[in-house]
């Protein structure tokens, strides 16, 4: 009898070891994906967002650029209800699509972030302050998207900067 029960507890413990063994290497798989995703999303950073990069570069030189920009360059609330409601034959038409691409990206990147899609510590660590920097550039012509739309067509980004960065939106009502 106690053979059998010895033979029991045996095949438990090697149960038990083989499905610990599983969940963990479940784990690291995982872990791995998470950081393969992120490692394509930084190799592919520059062909999703160079296009729209240079188109906004072109109509508002240095918008983006980290160095400081003068205010002259940067989109007031009147330039970007003059962006949103350009039309196809007006000056903005091209820069209002690049925009609007631009800030669809980065808010894939924050949803990525948030649902662990990628993994957090490479995209925050490569990718925070870029989003950020755009994010605060482009804070106005979402705002007049929101309001011409009567809704957030980038809530989850907003959202997302806002809890990650409180004091995103501080500058802002100096420059409307």
């Amino acid at each position: 009898m106690e053979l059998s029960q010895n033979l029991q507890l045996c095949q438990i413990a090697v149960t038990t070891c083989g499905f610990t063994f599983a969940i963990v290497q479940l784990n690291i798989e995982y872990a791995w994906r998470r950081k393969q995703f992120a490692m394509n999303v930084l190799a592919e950073w520059n062909s999703r967002t160079g296009t729209y990069r240079r188109g906004i570069e072109e109509t508002l030189p240095g918008l983006l650029d980290a160095s400081g920009q003068s205010p002259e360059r940067r989109i007031t609330r009147d330039l970007a209800k003059e962006i949103y409601l350009s039309d196809k034959a007006g000056k903005y038409w091209a820069l209002r699509g690049h925009i609007v691409e631009l800030l669809n990206y980065c808010e894939y990147i924050v949803v990525c972030y948030d649902k662990h899609v990628g993994d957090q510590d490479i995209l925050k660590n490569s990718l925070f302050e870029t989003l950020k920097r755009w994010y605060f550039e482009l804070s106005h012509y979402m705002i007049v998207a929101t309001e011409e739309r009567k809704y957030n067509p980038w809530e989850a980004l907003e959202v997302f900067m806002k809890r990650n960065f409180p004091d995103i939106d501080e500058g802002n009502e100096q420059r409307a």
